[in-house]
């Protein structure tokens, strides 16, 4: 980011799910809702695939600071886990890498080892 106002970053994030019973579609029913609790506003909702796991990709955007962030969320839910996968940046920013960050979206890709927390970290 040129103003430094705020840096663009990918962020990963694993959500045990065991304890829960969603579907995909009720995650993101549900990350829809915590979207908008959270002041944004939902641009866009689509269903897709990577790795041959259904997927979502939500993007929006919510006002801060003087600035306007843009986000787009990919996740999967697999093995009773959410895998979070999310890009954010301001909007020139945001332009300029969306393309880059899709492609790098569509690399993500899931072995059926299960790791434990410490092996993650």
């Amino acid at each position: 980011s040129k103003n430094n106002e705020f840096t663009e970053n990918i962020t990963t994030m694993v959500q045990d799910l065991s304890t829960y019973d969603y579907t995909l579609e009720s995650y993101k029913d549900l990350s829809i809702s915590s979207y908008e609790d959270m002041g944004y506003k939902v641009d866009e909702c689509k269903k897709s695939t990577v790795d041959k796991q259904d997927c979502y990709i939500v993007t929006s955007t919510a006002e801060g600071n003087d600035s306007k962030i843009y986000c787009k969320q990919m996740f999967v839910l697999k093995d009773k886990n959410a895998y979070l996968f999310t890009f954010a940046a301001e909007k020139d920013d945001y332009k300029a890498l969306s393309d880059e960050v899709d492609a790098i979206f569509a690399t993500v890709k899931f072995n059926d080892k299960v790791m434990t927390a410490s092996e993650v970290e």
